[in-house]
């Protein structure tokens, strides 16, 4: 298996049209083949365990960001800036076995403001 990391803007529905996006990128590898397997983002675990404002969002979906990776036996450990997320690469349907924060809540920081 491979992981890449991809960051960029992508086309969206969103106001502006695009929206950030930042995944860990699964692909079955063979010597004939590459196919994608699974994308792991760490946006709807920080939303469950840190990272709102008072608009009901993160404040810039850079903080959610994934940079790097690593696989230890069957499990693929994705990091970012907020924190780590474990899955089981047999079962990766499944989502996380495990996360993990790197910083408190209160210590996350917030960089824009809301607008109505």
């Amino acid at each position: 298996m491979l992981a890449i990391p991809f960051t960029d803007w992508v086309e969206s529905e969103h106001v502006d049209g695009l929206e950030f996006k930042s995944v860990l990128a699964l692909f079955k590898v063979s010597a004939d083949t590459i196919e994608a397997v699974a994308e792991i983002e760490h946006k709807d675990f920080f939303a469950q365990h840190s990272g709102h404002d008072q608009c009901n969002g993160f404040n810039s979906d850079y903080q959610v960001n994934v940079d790097h990776s690593v696989f230890i036996e069957d499990y693929v450990y994705s990091f970012g800036d907020l924190g780590m997320l474990v899955h089981d690469t047999r079962d990766l349907e499944k989502g996380y076995v495990a996360g993990l924060t790197l910083l408190a809540p209160e210590y996350i920081p917030n960089y824009y403001t809301c607008s109505d």
